[in-house]
């Protein structure tokens, strides 16, 4: 058996593995993802392993987390963020060949722990990671409550209403109160939360724009970092749909400031003309980014009336401003 490090692309092996471990995620994500992984090899590495005849049997993929990974007593921490073996090429020591690759590899990172986790109800998985000499640290319940019930009249008004986007060629979605509840510890960053929640409509609107064109966060919030932020993503099952966070916590700048979108401009490679934003706060997430010509839309699923009367375009839900998006694109 031969351990190999993944460094480029097309890698169609790679890419098939991929497919069979996270079969919910679309080709071109995967793809994208892989590319993303490549360009940053100091916080990603990848590893196949293959038999004598060059035939895949199995793939890891890690990376390095310098904030807090529960149950962990350092910083920074390697994270096994997928392990899969091929049906059969099981029980044959290709896990713990790849697992010991990837402990290799952190500690070359100077991490001095390895983590890893896996669903409550995934036994075998848990008796995989006991025998590969993991130790479990703690066991977490998610929960969800449906906040189906919106007004019919909002939601119809919504789909009629003209489409106010134009040339779009990347989104920015905010962060809290628009894909995610912000129901908790204020003062606590969201990854760390006991409960996190994606809210309604955000994973469907995600999915149809995912592939299509560059989607991003921007976000003002205080107390999370942007890793604090893509782990609460990955909770909620909408890590894998975005590429890029723009946050105060590591811009130093705000949504109502001009460096925050100069920034924002600059990574993605995108005019802010061209640029699709959308959230929950009038002030913060429409009026400002539409003072800098960012497309910005007002997510109000109450109906709500704007105080001073001025026009801005409003959508009643997270999947029609998606529509409204690839309409535009």
């Amino acid at each position: 058996m031969k351990i190999e490090a993944l460094t480029t692309l097309p890698h169609p092996a790679w890419l098939r593995l991929r497919l069979a471990l996270w079969p919910d995620a679309a080709e071109p994500e995967h793809v994208h993802e892989m590319q993303s992984q490549l360009a940053d090899p100091e916080r990603y590495a990848q590893f196949l392993a293959r038999d004598d005849e060059g035939a895949a049997l199995g793939l890891a993929e890690a990376s390095v987390r310098h904030d807090y990974v529960n149950g962990t007593d350092s910083s920074p921490v390697g994270f096994l963020e997928g392990l899969y073996v091929v049906p059969e090429a099981r029980r044959q020591g290709v896990s713990r060949a790849l697992v010991d690759a990837v402990a290799a590899w952190a500690r070359s990172r100077g991490c001095a722990e390895l983590a890893s986790d896996t669903a409550l109800d995934n036994l075998a998985s848990q008796a995989l990671h006991e025998h590969l000499g993991f130790e479990e640290t703690e066991r977490v319940v998610f929960y969800r409550r449906s906040l189906a019930g919106l007004p019919a009249t909002a939601v119809v008004a919504a789909a009629q209403a003209a489409n106010p986007l134009h040339e779009v060629q990347a989104v920015c979605f905010d962060w809290g109160g628009t894909l995610m509840s912000e129901q908790g510890p204020a003062d606590t960053p969201m990854g760390l939360w006991p409960q996190v929640q994606a809210l309604p409509g955000a994973a469907e609107a995600l999915a149809l724009l995912a592939g299509r064109l560059p989607l991003a966060i921007a976000t003002n919030a205080s107390a999370s970092r942007r890793p604090m932020i893509e782990l609460a993503l990955r909770r909620v099952g909408l890590g894998r749909h975005v590429q890029h966070v723009f946050c105060f916590t590591e811009l130093g700048h705000r949504k109502d400031e001009p460096e925050f979108w100069d920034a924002v401009e600059r990574r993605l490679g995108v005019p802010r003309a061209h640029i699709a934003m959308v959230g929950d706060s009038l002030e913060h997430d429409v009026r400002a980014p539409r003072r800098f010509g960012v497309q910005a839309v007002w997510l109000n699923p109450a109906g709500a009336v704007a105080t001073d009367g001025d026009e801005v375009p409003v959508v009643a839900d997270l999947p029609a401003f998606a529509r409204w998006v690839i309409q535009a694109s």
